[in-house]
């Protein structure tokens, strides 16, 4: 991340792009970008969730795309289910100390 000196980070809140999202705020700081689509399907509830764990983390969040107003939306499959993706996560899980939140930095209530 550091070789590319800025860094969008697509973000849905969950815990695979909260933990991306960190360490890109981590290595680049305001140099790191959280982007979450914003579309009638996705509820408020998960926006204010997603806004809020952003926050804790300490990186940019912009909504994109149709609250841009942009005109079509086109879901693409998952790609981080690979599962070379799942097992790096694992080991991050494996590793992380008792009771760590990697994503948010800091102990898990």
């Amino acid at each position: 991340m550091k070789a590319r000196g800025r860094v969008l980070v697509a973000y849905s809140g969950g815990v695979d792009s909260a933990l991306v999202a960190r360490i890109a705020r981590d290595a680049l700081g305001g140099n790191a970008l959280a982007v979450i689509t914003d579309t009638e399907t996705l509820p408020r509830r998960e926006l204010e969730v997603a806004r809020h764990t952003a926050e804790e983390i300490g990186i940019e969040l912009r909504r994109a795309f149709l609250g841009a107003g942009g005109q079509e939306f086109h879901a693409l499959p998952c790609l981080n289910e690979d599962p070379r993706w799942i097992e790096a996560l694992a080991e991050i899980v494996r590793t992380a100390p008792a009771g760590a939140n990697p994503a948010a930095g800091r102990p898990a209530p």
